[in-house]
């Protein structure tokens, strides 16, 4: 999984827990949803063991494999957005979005963290603003391409 797919992946899992709020990326391009809503990011946090390669295949390419924790930045927008967050949460405990993590191969870490109120400015207007940030782990694979040693020659004249 790339960090553009489990990004997408984030957003189906929103679209199932709470389906009727918006859930965009933070500081990407394009205006701001009405509130409430809900911006997230997500950042790399650990590497868990060693990498795994493969050896080169035919055309020169390994494989790198590794386990990556990613923290989730989920900032609630909007007067109701505490309760949205408690709701995405409460997801992550149901069978249903258990089975969603379980067939897209994403762990749940951590997800007990708090839900903080960090209240803030826009202009004059003091908007409330809350700060939920959940850990998964994902597997992450990614193709490098090496090249192949076409011939070795073995033997030389050394010594005459």
């Amino acid at each position: 999984m790339t960090i553009t797919d489990f990004r997408e992946f984030l957003k189906s899992w929103a679209n199932l827990a709470i389906p009727n709020v918006p859930f965009i990326r933070r500081n990407a391009d394009g205006t701001r949803p009405p509130l409430p809503y809900i911006d997230f990011k997500v950042s790399t946090r650990r590497k868990y063991g060693t990498s795994e390669r493969s050896n080169p295949d035919d055309e020169g390419y390994i494989t790198i494999k590794i386990q990556q924790d990613m923290v989730i930045s989920i900032e609630g927008h909007g007067d109701d957005s505490e309760e949205i967050l408690e709701e995405l949460q409460l997801s992550l405990e149901t069978e249903k979005i258990q089975q969603f993590f379980f067939v897209n191969c994403v762990a749940i870490r951590d997800v007990n963290s708090d839900i903080k109120e960090i209240g803030v400015l826009y202009g004059v207007k003091r908007e409330r603003l809350y700060l939920y940030e959940p850990i998964f782990g994902i597997a992450m694979q990614k193709r490098e391409k090496v090249g192949l040693i076409e011939t070795i020659e073995i033997g030389s004249n050394l010594f005459d």
